[in-house]
């Protein structure tokens, strides 16, 4: 007789109820209720994964927050995790909910850019899948007070102009005259920043103040550069970079308002940086993007990130792209970066990390000079040659599409630039003037004004903004 085979007991902790299983033979579950050892009652839900929350919903509350509601469907979670991204971006966590919470505020965000979320639920068992993906615009700033007066670097110094608030027209006031270039301001139009260039004497870099009442310029600060060129100042007006024409690399200047001093340095992490066509930072400051090297023997042109120290204003390179660059713009509002080669503008979307991405392309007929953005990141505007083209910018991958009629007579050198209210295009003429356009605010197709202004220098070269201020946050309907 074959001997009958009995399976070996082993005991095990069971997923229920706190028993134990006798494996192959049967259950001792020990389910409260009485009865010795019978172990204290497991909470509703143990051991199992919760799951996500539903009907997430965003809504902006300003121009630098969100808040997102959601229904709870589980009466087993821990807690909430929040994840945000940019719209090309990579999933970051940011914060952390309550259990049985169903709301959530994110702030310190960026305006009038877009954002997207997603949630997950989770306990010690485990977390939850992920929610749906939601995606939501914040707030746009927008100009309570208007600029008071617009800056022209052309060929006989800079020329100083009162603004008409209602028409966008330019009036010139009669000011001493800097002979400056390369003209930028900070975001808040406190401070003018220039370059002066000079063969026989030392080339400097100026930080300008503006008369409330006439807009003449009084310097505030000044150090010597050689031959500084291509010059941007991060949003914040903390660091300013500018190439160093005859030396090759990039030189840092900080301005130190409360001392009326300038002080510039090389930067290390940009040394092999040889020769820039154009360069920015973000909106944020975080990063600058370089495009340079396009006239280096061997050396193909490239547009390069560098990561900008927060503290000291020193450069990381992160990553780099291999594109000719003959204008560069930032998206006031983050995550991409427009380039403009011979004959097409580029679309790259910035990662978290600062690499580049291609995200779209537009061919353009023409030889193409530089482009401009409106503050609220909605519309486009490029140079090609005597022609000015209007974009509608999508939302969500910062692609362009071409709206409205082109305008014609333009210098084809020259970079038309949106005021800071968002409502009017400047953009120099072929024959020494500079034309005001209105943006239609739903399609941001342009209108000729009719206002011309001539200008006593032969070139329009640059334009800055000074005297305004930021309101509080307002929606854009």
């Amino acid at each position: 007789m074959n001997p009958i085979h009995q399976p070996a007991l082993t005991r095990s902790r069971s997923p229920l109820c706190g028993g134990f299983v006798l494996s192959g033979m049967f259950l001792l579950a020990a389910c409260g209720g009485g009865g010795g050892g019978g172990g204290a009652p497991a909470a509703p839900g143990a051991g199992v994964i919760p799951s996500p929350p539903e009907n997430i919903l965003a809504q902006a509350t300003g121009s630098d927050s969100v808040q997102l509601e959601w229904t709870d469907v589980s009466d087993n979670e821990s807690g909430f995790r929040v994840e945000r991204a940019s719209p090309n971006g990579e999933f970051r966590e940011v914060g952390a909910a309550d259990a049985d919470s169903a709301i959530y505020q994110d702030s310190g965000l960026a305006a009038s850019s877009v954002y997207r979320y997603r949630l997950i639920a989770f306990n010690e068992s485990g977390d939850s899948a992920y929610s749906e993906e939601v995606s939501i615009t914040t707030h746009s700033v927008v100009v309570d007070v208007q600029p008071k007066f617009a800056y022209v670097s052309t060929s006989q110094g800079v020329e100083t102009f009162l603004i008409d608030e209602a028409t966008g027209g330019l009036t010139l006031m009669p000011t001493e005259e800097a002979v400056l270039a390369d003209l930028t301001s900070d975001a808040t139009g406190r401070f003018l920043y220039g370059t002066r260039l000079q063969f026989t004497t030392a080339s400097s870099i100026g930080v300008y103040a503006a008369d409330e009442r006439t807009g003449e310029l009084r310097n505030r600060a000044t150090a010597t550069a050689d031959w500084p060129r291509s010059m941007t100042v991060d949003p914040a007006g903390r660091f300013g970079f500018a190439q160093d024409h005859l030396l090759g690399g990039i030189t840092r200047f900080v301005f130190d308002e409360a001392a009326d001093a300038l002080s510039l340095t090389s930067v290390t992490g940009a040394a092999h940086v040889q020769q820039i066509d154009a360069m920015t930072t973000d909106n944020e400051g975080e990063f600058l993007f370089v495009g340079h090297a396009s006239g280096i023997p061997g050396n193909p042109p490239a547009l390069e990130t560098f990561r900008i120290d927060a503290d000291t204003g020193d450069l990381t390179s992160v990553a780099s792209v291999e594109v000719f660059v003959r204008h560069l713009r930032a998206s006031p509002c983050g995550a991409f970066v427009y380039v403009a080669d011979h004959a097409s503008i580029r679309t790259y979307s910035v990662q978290p990390s600062g690499t580049l991405t291609l995200a779209g392309q537009v061919n353009i007929t023409g030889a193409l000079s530089a482009i401009a953005i409106d503050p609220a990141c909605r519309f486009a505007y490029v140079a090609a040659h005597s022609e000015l083209l209007s974009f509608v910018i999508d939302a969500t991958n910062g692609t362009l599409t071409e709206v409205g009629t082109r305008q014609q007579g333009g210098q084809g050198s020259a970079a038309p630039r949106v005021d800071p209210t968002g409502r009017f295009v400047h953009w120099f003429r072929a024959n020494y003037e500079l034309a005001t356009y209105v943006i239609d605010a739903e399609t941001g197709a342009l209108t000729d004004t009719g206002i011309t202004t001539p200008l006593q220098g032969a070139f329009g070269e640059s334009i800055a903004f000074t005297g305004f201020e930021l309101s509080h946050p307002a929606p854009v309907n």
